[in-house]
């Protein structure tokens, strides 16, 4: 072994570490966690069910420890054939190093191994001085920043950061997770570090296990990384920042041929869409399973979700109380149908008493509560959907908390418990409210309504989710600090779908001007206010706005025909 480095071994353990650290870092029994975590010197930075990722001061010395777990037998299978997280991790860091990426330093690894496969890994890197997530920073702490220096650190930042992307991609290293999350930047007093030596931002790339090493990638691999980095920026990133950062790529890389530079941005920018479907596809399953965020119990009655907010004693208790929770407020009670019924309340949560408004759903007929027990809950349908919409940047209500009742099986009965939002009022009484107004402040609050309201429904549609009772009703409104938000509820007949097209969206569209049509002072004005909010955030190609606008008339002419033939009021 080589002199730098110290090993060590026990019946259980095996570990590797750097000699200057040594001391610090592993004593007769491998890592020193556990006189850590006695010693009150260890954060958890972060926390799931596979990894968890400690930041440790020892004295002077700061440094992370990420813990790898092996939760199914597939992953003890794979280290029959290959090399722990924690070792491919320590290994490639050092290759990364060798070919001039800069990265965390590798202190140490260890292994949680007897005579089978190994189990958990350990992998030690020293903290990156002043060292932020550049995502973090982008989104927190950069807008903070004067206007001007903002500007300015935002253009160096770019350009810096493509630079770096072209020498990792030049020095033939494929990341399979290349997105801004796993680049930290350097910071001094809010502001990115310069490295003497090349005048450039202090970025490092991290989180290494996955990457694979070859010749200078082509531009078949550099796609696929920029769609990737693409989609994780598209909501921050304008079209020309993005070609600011494309310019600065290929000013790094003049060795890299290409038939036309335009057109290969146009395709880094035709497959982001795609990517960012597949992402939020697989994110949309975490509500429904254990892990930092979210936390899942079974139990022989049925299954309760939470947030991660809930500790598992908390969320069991609201499982078994959702009932009399629900009964000792049914004199605030918000709606009530054959269905179901929604109370607001109060619970404790995460320390604090939160204002929540309770859903109840049951069977409305016999053969539905036949059918039930073979169906996902409606209220575990919209525990999923409510985050599945706040992923996408759709305002909804907060879903904190979802109960799905089993046992007797013939009530099958769920809860779902959602953050109240303080004085909101759907969308028919606000407009209700304000047609006794003076005609300019009417005027006013109308147009911003209506700017907000097309701007979350393009926001909507944008990401292909259809809402097929999309009445005002289940539209809320509500002034924040002076200003309008408005929050789409009821999110039981959600669909995510593929590609909504043009008659689907209209078709959404009509319910709510068949709604409208009950305040007939709205004027075309307003009308045209929506459009304009909603065609922004749809953008051009969904094929502008006078098709969508002469397809959800014709709609609506039919929704309201049949209304007044089956004598139905028009709201």
């Amino acid at each position: 072994m080589h002199m730098d480095f110290v090993q060590g071994r026990t019946d259980c353990l095996r570990w590797l570490a750097r000699r200057d650290w040594a001391e610090t870092l592993v004593g007769p029994n491998g890592l020193r966690l556990e006189d850590w975590l006695g010693a009150g010197t260890v954060h958890v930075f972060k926390h799931g069910p596979h990894r968890t990722v400690y930041r440790v001061a020892a004295g002077e010395r700061d440094f992370f420890v990420k813990h790898y777990r092996c939760s199914t037998f597939w992953d003890r299978a794979r280290h029959l054939v290959r090399r722990s997280p924690a070792r491919r991790e320590w290994e490639h860091a050092q290759q990364v190093a060798e070919r001039g990426i800069a990265t965390a330093t590798p202190l140490a690894w260890q292994e949680e191994k007897g005579r089978g496969p190994v189990n958990g890994s350990f992998l030690v890197t020293q903290a990156i001085p002043g060292g932020c997530p550049l995502d973090v920073y982008c989104r927190q702490l950069l807008p903070a920043l004067a206007a001007t220096v903002r500007r300015r650190v935002w253009r160096q930042l770019l350009v810096d950061f493509a630079a770096l992307a072209a020498r990792i991609h030049r020095a033939g290293i494929w990341h399979d997770d290349f997105h801004a999350g796993n680049f930290v930047v350097s910071l001094q007093e809010g502001l990115p570090q310069v490295d003497p030596a090349t005048g450039r931002f202090q970025i490092r790339v991290i989180d290494l296990p996955g990457i694979r090493l070859s010749t200078p990638l082509d531009w078949r691999a550099v796609r696929g990384n920029l769609v990737a980095l693409n989609a994780s920026w598209s909501e921050r990133v304008s079209p020309q920042d993005r070609y600011r950062f494309w310019r600065a790529y290929l000013a790094e890389r003049p060795e890299m041929r290409l038939r036309s530079e335009r057109n290969a941005l146009r395709q880094v920018v035709a497959g982001t869409a795609g990517h960012r479907q597949r992402v939020l596809r697989k994110r949309d399953k975490r509500p429904l399973r254990n892990n930092r965020d979210y936390i899942r119990l079974a139990m022989p009655q049925g299954r309760a979700y939470g947030v991660g907010d809930f500790s598992p004693e908390s969320l069991r208790d609201l499982f078994e109380t959702s009932e009399g929770l629900l009964r000792r407020n049914l004199h605030r009670s918000v709606k009530l149908d054959h269905g179901t019924m929604i109370v607001e309340a109060e619970m404790p949560l995460g320390g604090r008493p939160v204002h929540i408004a309770m859903k109840r759903y049951q069977p409305r007929s016999w053969w539905k509560a036949l059918l039930a027990p073979f169906r996902r809950a409606r209220a575990v349908r919209g525990w999923r959907h409510g985050h599945a919409l706040r992923l996408r940047n759709i305002a909804t209500v907060r879903p904190i908390a979802a109960c799905d009742v089993r046992r007797p099986w013939f009530h099958c009965r769920s809860y779902l418990v959602v953050e109240w939002i303080g004085g909101s009022e759907n969308l028919h009484l606000y407009l209700w409210r304000m047609a006794r107004q003076p005609h300019p402040l009417r005027f006013r609050h109308a147009c911003q309504c209506a700017e907000q309201l097309g701007g979350m429904l393009g926001r909507m549609h944008a990401q292909n989710v259809l809402h097929s009772d999309l009445k005002a009703s289940n539209l809320l409104v509500a002034e924040e600090s002076g200003e309008l938000r408005t929050y789409l509820v009821d999110l039981d007949d959600v669909s995510f779908n593929g590609n909504a097209t043009l008659r689907q969206r209209a078709t959404d569209l009509a319910r709510l001007a068949v709604s409208i049509q009950a305040h007939p002072w709205i004027s075309r004005t307003i009308v045209c206010r929506f459009l304009r909010a909603y065609q922004r955030q749809i953008g051009s190609t969904a094929g502008g706005w006078r098709p969508l606008w002469l397809a959800t008339a014709s709609r609506s002419e039919r929704i309201v025909r049949r209304k007044r033939r089956k004598q139905q009021a028009i709201l």
